[in-house]
């Protein structure tokens, strides 16, 4: 899909975690962290940048294909209205429905179907390379999404952020940015999951049909689809006679 955008010259779960004044709002006067409505509002609420964010969500676009549609629509790093624009006509392009063939183009279809593919495939061997690809990103730059943040880099992370922040006679600031690294691993293992579930889920798919085709150049009859609400229309019509 070509290289991977960036967000105000982050990685993606960098600009969300440096979003420091919206996990400071689940802080009391104590400094007590309110962990339980932290992760709630993460999971169903607007989560950190939500303000830059926004229109992506108004969208309807899940925050998991941020990056994905950021790369799609080629934008090298995501910092305007503009770009969160062009991530949105990406997005709507995908859910465009296609329009129905003309009849003799439908025939042609059909007809080219019954010589050569017999099986309907429901996606692309190009929706597999993408998946793939999505997969190796979760490894660009060197990153493994398996192992632990090092404590120590953290700490020492921390500690310039802090002095270029000004924050280094704040104690707590070095927990923070060392649950941030803990936080940020959890979520790149998480989208790896997604990406590797959603690859395998295409590639078994692609090799179930590979097989079924192999059945029918054999000469064994592939059973047709039958939508499932017709077995409901054929009971509607039985039960017709007996009323």
């Amino acid at each position: 899909m070509g290289k991977t955008a960036s967000w105000d010259g982050k990685s993606f779960q960098n600009f969300l975690a440096t979003d420091y004044g919206y996990k400071d709002q689940f802080e009391n006067d104590r400094g007590t962290f309110n962990h339980e409505a932290y992760a709630e509002d993460l999971a169903y609420g607007g989560g950190p940048r939500q303000g830059f964010l926004q229109p992506l969500m108004d969208a309807g676009i899940p925050r998991d294909k941020y990056q994905y549609y950021a790369d799609k629509a080629k934008i090298t790093n995501v910092n305007s209205k503009g770009d969160l624009n062009d991530i949105i006509a990406a997005y709507n392009a995908d859910q465009q429905p296609v329009s129905a063939p003309e009849p003799k183009q439908e025939k042609e279809k059909k007809d080219k179907e019954d010589k050569s593919d017999p099986v309907p495939r429901p996606f692309t061997p190009e929706q597999i390379t993408e998946a793939g690809e999505q997969l190796d990103s979760n490894f660009a730059d060197g990153k493994n999404p398996y192992g632990m943040p090092d404590p120590r880099e953290l700490y020492e992370n921390s500690f310039t952020t802090a002095k270029e922040m000004g924050q280094d006679w704040d104690a707590n600031f070095y927990v923070r940015e060392l649950a941030n690294g803990l936080n940020n691993q959890t979520t790149d293992y998480m989208n790896y999951l997604n990406d590797k579930n959603e690859y395998n889920t295409l590639r078994n798919g692609q090799e179930q049909l590979d097989y079924l085709e192999r059945l029918g150049d054999m000469g064994v009859k592939i059973p047709s689809y039958k939508d499932p609400m017709s077995y409901v229309d054929d009971f509607e019509d039985m039960m017709d006679k007996f009323s």
